[in-house]
């Protein structure tokens, strides 16, 4: 778990350096949206998953339609979304 907190803070470091026009933003909010959803599948902290779809989402956001790394982001948001479902 100290692995992915780890990971967890070093995305956000990486977020927070990144401009927001910069063309690895997206990427970069995406692997934090992972981080946190893997660790609410560990610890089952609601407000990890509430941050990891929010991430993915802004991932989406700046995700232009015809980016080949598209349909993955959705594909993880839906699994957030469907986490989110599930455990209410």
């Amino acid at each position: 778990m100290e692995d992915l907190n780890t990971a967890i803070h070093q995305y956000l470091e990486f977020v927070r350096l990144t401009p927001d026009n910069h063309p690895e933003r997206a990427y970069r909010l995406h692997n934090l949206g992972l981080g946190y959803r893997d660790r609410y599948l560990s610890r089952g902290t609601e407000a990890d998953l509430d941050t990891a779809v929010q991430q993915l989402r802004e991932s989406i956001k700046l995700t232009p339609d015809n980016d080949p790394e598209r349909a993955d982001r959705l594909q993880d948001l839906g699994i957030g979304y469907y986490n989110s479902l599930i455990d209410t």
